[in-house]
């Protein structure tokens, strides 16, 4: 079996500039040689197969949605350190745990 190249290295290859699929493009057509199947899931909060809304979790939290957005960084590990909010992360937690929020 042959691999072939993924679309958006060739494009970098060949403009210096990287490319993104259109909308509605497959994943996995547009990333033919890194993946057999893929899976996206953009929002953070489920409960059950039930999305649960950013302004939902923040009001329960008693936080602004930005800082809940800093929680969730913070838990995941995408900020340095000055930028982390340890506490919200932590209160995020406790309300996934007990709330069987995913």
């Amino acid at each position: 079996m042959t691999r072939q190249c993924p679309t958006w290295v060739e494009s970098i290859l060949q403009t210096g500039t990287p490319a993104y699929p259109s909308y509605d493009a497959p994943i996995c057509q547009w990333h033919p040689a890194a993946f057999e199947g893929a899976f996206v899931a953009l929002h953070p909060f489920w409960r059950g197969e039930v999305a649960v809304s950013w302004a939902e979790v923040a009001s329960s939290l008693g936080i602004s949605v930005g800082r809940l957005n800093r929680a969730l960084l913070t838990r995941d590990g995408a900020l340095r350190v000055e930028y982390r909010d340890s506490d919200a992360a932590a209160q995020l937690n406790r309300y996934c745990e007990a709330s069987a929020l995913f």
